[in-house]
Protein backbone atom coordinates (compact mmCIF):
# COMPACT_ATOMS: atom_id res chain seq x y z
CA UNK A 1 0.00 0.00 0.00
CA UNK A 2 2.81 2.21 1.03
CA UNK A 3 4.42 1.72 -2.31
CA UNK A 4 1.14 2.20 -4.26
CA UNK A 5 0.64 5.67 -2.89
CA UNK A 6 4.05 6.94 -2.61
CA UNK A 7 3.48 9.62 -5.20
CA UNK A 8 -0.22 10.89 -3.60
CA UNK A 9 1.55 12.03 -0.21
CA UNK A 10 -0.79 8.98 1.65
CA UNK A 11 0.96 8.26 4.89
CA UNK A 12 -0.21 4.06 5.50
CA UNK A 13 -0.09 2.67 9.38
CA UNK A 14 -0.51 -0.13 10.63
CA UNK A 15 -3.53 0.33 12.61
CA UNK A 16 -3.27 -2.92 14.94
CA UNK A 17 -0.18 -2.26 16.79
CA UNK A 18 0.83 -1.69 20.30
CA UNK A 19 2.20 2.05 19.54
CA UNK A 20 -0.84 2.84 17.35
CA UNK A 21 -3.30 1.69 19.88
CA UNK A 22 -1.15 4.07 22.75
CA UNK A 23 -2.19 6.91 20.28
CA UNK A 24 -6.07 6.69 21.13
CA UNK A 25 -6.08 5.94 24.72
CA UNK A 26 -6.84 9.17 25.94
CA UNK A 27 -9.47 9.54 24.02
CA UNK A 28 -11.37 6.15 24.67
CA UNK A 29 -10.64 7.09 28.41
CA UNK A 30 -12.44 10.22 27.73
CA UNK A 31 -15.36 8.72 26.02
CA UNK A 32 -15.20 6.24 28.85
CA UNK A 33 -15.33 8.79 31.30
CA UNK A 34 -17.96 10.95 30.16
CA UNK A 35 -20.18 8.49 27.83
CA UNK A 36 -23.60 9.44 29.55
CA UNK A 37 -23.00 13.51 28.83
CA UNK A 38 -21.65 12.73 25.16
CA UNK A 39 -24.74 10.52 24.92
CA UNK A 40 -27.20 13.11 25.56
CA UNK A 41 -25.19 16.02 23.57
CA UNK A 42 -25.50 13.38 20.67
CA UNK A 43 -28.95 12.57 20.72
CA UNK A 44 -29.74 16.31 21.08
CA UNK A 45 -28.14 17.13 18.21
CA UNK A 46 -29.84 14.39 16.17
CA UNK A 47 -33.21 16.01 17.84
CA UNK A 48 -32.18 19.30 16.07
CA UNK A 49 -30.68 18.45 12.79
CA UNK A 50 -34.01 16.29 12.04
CA UNK A 51 -36.37 19.19 13.39
CA UNK A 52 -34.24 21.34 10.92
CA UNK A 53 -34.95 18.61 7.74
CA UNK A 54 -32.09 16.88 8.29
CA UNK A 55 -31.20 13.29 9.04
CA UNK A 56 -28.73 12.23 11.76
CA UNK A 57 -25.50 12.47 11.41
CA UNK A 58 -24.52 9.83 13.69
CA UNK A 59 -26.47 6.70 15.12
CA UNK A 60 -26.96 6.82 18.42
CA UNK A 61 -29.59 4.40 21.02
CA UNK A 62 -29.94 5.23 24.73
CA UNK A 63 -27.56 3.35 26.36
CA UNK A 64 -25.50 2.11 23.50
CA UNK A 65 -21.64 2.71 23.91
CA UNK A 66 -20.03 4.96 21.86
CA UNK A 67 -16.87 2.98 22.45
CA UNK A 68 -16.39 0.69 19.20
Amino acid sequence: MTRLFTEHGLIVMDASGRDFHALGASTLRFAIEHAEELETALLARSEDLESAGYHAQVLVKRGASCCF
